[in-house]
């Protein structure tokens, strides 16, 4: 936008009343009073902030958020991601710290007997300052360069938003029966994707053994306790 165009001064031009030659020219009157120049404002850079060196388990979902009563465990080393055609991040070389954990799940409170609706592979990702945004940008091309990869179909879903930058991630491949035949369907999987200043959080919905596929909105409102989570450590 550009700047707002500057007001037109009034024209401070005297123009005296005509009179007769005679006539004696009017004392001079006091002249006005000069306005007072606006106080002058000066733009302070905020200092940038050091990332975090660590990544606490207070950061992650809490066992307490799962609707069950599964331990969540450390799972660092695991891939955060699809493989996405083999796609590599040059903001990876930008990564202060990564943890991962494993979070076993229930859409609503479990129910004795009721076995799990699914896990996520959640990773935590401090990057250096400015290059938390370049890795989203790098993930949204590494999905639009690979729509299918053997019988993997990926694609980027509208997402509901969450932090400074959010996007989803679908995964889709043929499902299969509990012999290993494929039915004709196809089990889908969903990658959320959120940025907060120079943090990403990712949760992977891995499903649980053959179980049914990942839905929307019960990864959405992980994805809301999520980002809880990490906003209260950030501040």
């Amino acid at each position: 936008m550009g700047l707002p165009r500057r007001r037109a001064r009034a024209d401070s031009r005297h123009h005296p009343e005509p009179r007769s030659p005679a006539t004696s020219p009017p004392p001079p009157t006091p002249s006005a009073t000069a306005p007072t120049a606006a106080p002058s404002t000066t733009t302070t850079t905020p200092p940038r902030r050091t990332p975090p060196k660590s990544v606490p388990n207070s950061a992650f979902l809490q066992i307490t958020d799962t609707n069950g009563d599964v331990p969540v465990e450390n799972l660092d080393g695991e891939p955060v991601l699809p493989k996405l055609c083999d796609a590599t991040f040059d903001s990876d070389d930008a990564i202060a710290v990564r943890r991962t954990r494993l979070i076993t799940y229930w859409a609503e409170q479990r129910q004795d007997g009721q076995v799990p609706d699914g896990t996520f592979r959640q990773s935590i990702t401090v990057y250096e300052p400015d290059q938390a945004a370049r890795f989203l940008d790098e993930l949204r091309a590494a999905v639009a360069g690979c729509p299918t990869q053997a019988e993997r179909r990926y694609r980027l879903l509208s997402a509901p938003r969450h932090g400074d930058d959010s996007l989803v991630v679908e995964e889709t491949y043929p499902t299969v029966d509990p012999d290993g035949k494929p039915t004709g369907g196809r089990d889908v999987r969903l990658v959320s994707v959120v940025r907060i200043g120079d943090v990403v959080t990712m949760l992977y919905e891995k499903g649980w053994e053959a179980g049914w596929s990942a839905e929307p909105d019960v990864v959405n409102a992980f994805t809301t306790k999520a980002v809880t989570r990490v906003e209260s450590w950030l501040n």
